[in-house]
């Protein structure tokens, strides 16, 4: 199996945060036999994300994005993804309200912004995210296994 790893977000470029996520997941594939053979991280930029899905969705059997999955307006990748996948974004009533029990469990009054966190790419699977509140996708299609992780760390 290859696999790619593809993380997003310009705060890694710029060396603002340090992508422990790419560490974390080539040691846990490695764990159970899969090697990353590519990784790349790319800026919150739609026609970069979109070039490198494209690159990646003929060349790996795995395909793991992490990060642009928030609610500010540059966390672009879910919506990217469905563009990509040509699906639909469907709100998630089950989502928003794992999203709403979330900030009251931490007595935080939530953001409207985050009310796009509960949208979905339709034929998508809803990875649960017990810490954060944007959940992580999975899509099976013939081609490859895609998965959609929330940003480091």
């Amino acid at each position: 199996m290859k696999a790619a790893v593809l993380t997003i977000g310009n705060e890694i470029l710029i060396g603002r945060t340090v992508n422990t996520n790419l560490t974390f997941l080539a040691k846990e594939l490695t764990s159970i036999g899969i090697d990353v053979d590519f990784s790349a991280t790319i800026k919150d930029v739609k026609n970069e994300i979109f070039e490198m899905l494209t690159y990646c969705d003929n060349r790996f059997d795995l395909i793991i994005t992490t990060g642009g999955l928030g609610p500010t307006s540059d966390d672009i990748t879910k919506s990217v993804i469905a563009e990509f996948y040509q699906k639909k974004l469907i709100f998630s009533p089950k989502i928003w309200e794992d999203i709403k029990k979330l900030f009251e469990k931490r007595n935080i009054e939530i953001p409207a912004i985050n009310r796009n966190q509960a949208e979905v790419p339709e034929d998508f699977t809803v990875l649960e995210n017990r810490y954060g509140t944007a959940p992580g996708l999975l899509y099976e299609n013939k081609k490859n296994l895609f998965f959609a992780l929330p940003g480091v760390p």
